[in-house]
Parts: structure tokens; C-alpha cells; sequence
């Protein structure tokens, strides 16, 4: 498949790769029975677990086995923490909207603040503070999405004086606790 046959994501864009290596959005309505599928095949080659790699809600999706994904339980974990108020970071504008009504179906006042309109010249860190100290009655800082690196995602942590969730981190340490695999300390 390439780029041509796709259908155009509009609203609710994710950005992906394609094999040969380009980049693309697609809508995560288009990628769900193609995740199912996948899903499947891996269940019944005899996976115990899987992990989705992206924070898209994905409500469609459903394992047999152990099936974790990142939007689902950062929302849960956020909740079971009392935090209601959020500042969610997405990678474009133009997921700015999908993000806002995702988090709100969860029970969420989500603050969506996109990547792409940050100013080049300001460091994330100092744009990220600025945007949480426009909002005080925020609860904690969000990274809606998987791929964040883990040092920037730490220097993040020691400007803003508020906790940071990262979606995919938090999936990944899930996972680790799930198959029993030491992590070394959270990231």
C-alpha cells in the first residue's frame, strides 16, 4: 500500500509510517480492522500479550489475551489519581480536536495544547510551563502520544511543577510489570 490509497485523515489523523518508510496520517477509524486483524493473528500464534503503540482510543480493538493500551490506561490511572484537569500534548493541530473530544469522553477537562505551534526558537520545556501557567487549576501534564524520548520527557519533569504522564511510557511499564520484566525505574 502507499500513500495514493489512502483514505485523506481528517478527522482524527495518526501518524504512521508506511514500510518503505514514509511518513503518513491516517484516520484510526482506517486502522482499527487492520489492527484487529493483526491483533488476531497474534493471538493465535500464542502471544501472551500485546501492546498498542500508539494513543489513539481505539475503542473497536479487543484481545483475547492481555491488550495494553496507552490511552485507556493513562485515563484510568489519572482518574484513580483524583486528577481531572489536564494539559494534553499532541504532536499536530490538526488532532487537536479528536484529542479534546477523546479526553472529555473519558471525564476529562482537557487544556490540548498542539507541538506544531510551538515557536521553533522556544526551548519545550519553557513553552510547556507557559502553557501550564496559563491554566492553574491543572492537574498534570499529558504526552498524548507514543514516542516521546525518555530525556526530554525527564527534563519536562524537573521545569513543570506538575506531574507529567507520558502515555507510552506508562504503557511500556505496564507491560513490563505484566510479562514480570524489570524496568530499572520509571522513565
Amino acid at each position: 500500500m502507499d500513500a495514493r490509497e489512502l483514505p485523506p485523515a481528517t478527522e482524527y489523523p495518526l501518524g504512521t509510517r508506511l514500510r518503505g518508510g514514509g511518513a503518513v496520517a491516517v484516520e484510526e477509524s482506517f486502522l482499527t480492522p487492520l489492527l484487529q486483524r493483526a491483533l488476531d493473528g497474534l493471538e493465535r500464534a500464542g502471544v501472551a500479550a500485546t501492546i498498542l503503540l500508539c494513543a489513539g482510543e481505539f475503542a473497536g480493538l479487543a484481545g483475547r489475551r492481555h491488550l495494553v493500551r496507552p490511552f485507556q490506561l493513562g485515563a484510568s490511572v489519572l482518574a484513580s489519581m483524583g486528577f481531572r484537569n489536564l494539559g494534553v500534548v499532541v504532536p499536530t493541530a490538526a488532532q487537536a480536536g479528536a484529542a479534546r473530544r477523546k479526553w472529555e469522553r473519558a471525564g476529562f477537562a482537557p487544556a490540548v495544547w498542539p507541538l506544531d505551534t510551538r515557536p521553533a526558537s522556544e526551548p519545550l520545556a519553557g513553552w510547556l510551563g507557559a502553557q501550564a501557567g496559563r491554566q492553574p487549576s491543572l492537574s498534570a501534564i499529558v504526552i498524548d502520544y507514543v514516542g516521546y524520548p525518555a530525556g526530554t520527557l525527564w527534563e519536562l519533569r524537573g521545569a513543570v511543577p506538575m506531574p507529567v504522564v507520558d502515555l507510552g511510557h506508562l504503557a511500556a511499564e505496564a507491560l513490563a510489570a505484566l510479562l514480570c520484566i524489570p524496568t530499572g525505574g520509571s522513565a
